[in-house]
Formats: C-alpha cells, structure tokens, sequence
C-alpha cells in the first residue's frame, strides 16, 4: 500500500505530464497556405472547421486560402421566432482559424481554444514562422 506522501507526490508528477501536453502534433507547426481550392480541398477544408467548431456543417467566408493561413466561418444563421418579423442583420463576428502545417500534414487551429482538426488530403505550403 502506498503512503499518503507518495500519493500526493504521484498526483503531483501526473498533474504537471498532464499540463505540459501539447495540443499540436508533434513538431513546429507554421502558418500555410493551400496549393489548391479546387472543390475536394474545400470540401476538406469545411470539415475540419466543422469538426474544430463542434457543428455538423459550416460556411466559408471570403478567404485568399492560397495566400493567407487565415480561414473565415460564417455564423451559424439565427433565425427569428415565429411571427416575429424576420431580421436579416447580423452582428455577428465570423470565427477566424488558422490554416497551419507541421511540413507533411495540414491542420485547422482555433486560435481561442487552441483545438485543432487535420484537413485530410490536402496539399498545403508553409508561409514562413508567425511573428513572436
């Protein structure tokens, strides 16, 4: 049987190998860009934000996706109760993830929560170390 001390100590060792986890696969993730938005890329593209953001389906806002890491998502529609009158202004900020690779794989990065989604079968480049 183990005693209280060594308990505590175990707990302790756990707690700090768990915290220092990294979110990211392993090696240097930098930002990226993709070689291609041919249909099947943005197809990849719209299900890993979807599995990032936690929605079954997703829309694209207006992104440079071969020039900028920088993937934009519409928010989800809000519609009005019924017979109220219908209001098509939305205040609503689109969620901004980032498009980064770790040099073989491309990967969608939710900046807030630093949760990430591998975007299968996509071809991607990197542009270069973010700035510190």
């Amino acid at each position: 049987m183990m005693s209280r001390v060594a308990m505590i100590g175990l707990a302790i060792v756990a707690g700090t190998s768990t915290a220092s986890c990294k979110t990211y696969p392993s090696g240097d993730m930098t930002p990226a860009a993709l070689a291609s938005t041919d249909p099947s890329s943005m197809t990849a593209v719209k299900t890993a934000a979807a599995e990032v953001l936690g929605r079954k389906t997703v829309e694209l806002g207006a992104s440079e996706l071969t020039r900028s890491p920088t993937v934009s998502v519409l928010p989800e529609r809000a519609f009005s109760p019924i017979g109220a009158p219908y209001n098509q202004q939305s205040f609503v900020i689109p969620t901004r993830l980032l498009l980064m690779t770790d040099g073989k794989n491309c990967f969608l990065v939710n900046e807030d929560n630093r949760k990430l989604a591998h975007v299968k079968d996509v071809a991607c480049r990197s542009l270069g170390q973010m700035p510190p």
